[in-house]
């Protein structure tokens, strides 16, 4: 099952937002507060301390709930409207996911030609550890590998404005992310003092 942290690793999405990936959030709130919001196939959590369980909860209360330890008590949301406020709390940020995924989609070309180039460097520089490289043979790979320097920084001009533009978007994600997970712990606690959140062993 897909897990989107709240425990900011470079979250952005990278995968970020109902996806098959990993994300991580770090922001203010309670950071007291333990909880798995599951939807589907997707699943955002934080997880403080450690929870050997995660797969087994997320397994055992089915396709959509908020399960949340606070306080030493651990709690269960199935209430529909609570559900619906929950998913209404990441619409802004799961509404970027497209533009995420675009831009990574466009990086990911350079990507693997920067790691075929700088493959390249460091098999020229390992040549040229050997202390019994003739001159020319020496000057040769020295050759080769100012060239492929070249073609290195050459790819990584061409990237710095779509990694510009990703810088950009991930600053904006993680301020709607803040904002997120903040109204998020609003609607959990909410619906502990209500006592529409039940209690779970």
């Amino acid at each position: 099952t897909p897990v989107h942290s709240f425990m900011r690793t470079r979250s952005i999405v990278l995968t970020l937002l109902l996806s098959a990936a990993t994300a991580a959030i770090l922001t203010a709130g309670d950071k007291s507060m333990t909880y798995i919001y599951k939807r589907g196939d997707s699943m955002y959590s934080r997880i403080n301390g450690s929870l050997d369980g995660l797969g087994k909860v997320a397994k055992k209360y089915g396709s959509e709930f908020v399960w949340v330890r606070s306080n030493g008590r651990n709690y269960l949301i199935r209430d529909a409207a609570t559900l619906g406020e929950v998913r209404n709390a990441f619409r802004e940020v799961e509404a970027l996911e497209p533009s995420v995924r675009e831009v990574e989609r466009r990086l990911k070309p350079f990507e693997r030609q920067l790691e075929v180039v700088e493959a390249r460097v460091d098999s020229f520089g390992d040549q040229l550890d050997d202390e019994d490289l003739g001159d020319s043979t020496r000057d040769a790979i020295e050759a080769k590998l100012r060239d492929a320097e070249d073609d290195m920084h050459d790819i990584e001009r061409r990237m710095e404005s779509i990694e510009r533009e990703m810088e950009k978007l991930d600053k904006e994600v993680e301020k709607l992310e803040e904002v997120a997970e903040q109204r998020f712990e609003r609607i959990v606690e909410r619906a502990i003092e209500k006592g529409i959140a039940e209690r779970v062993d």
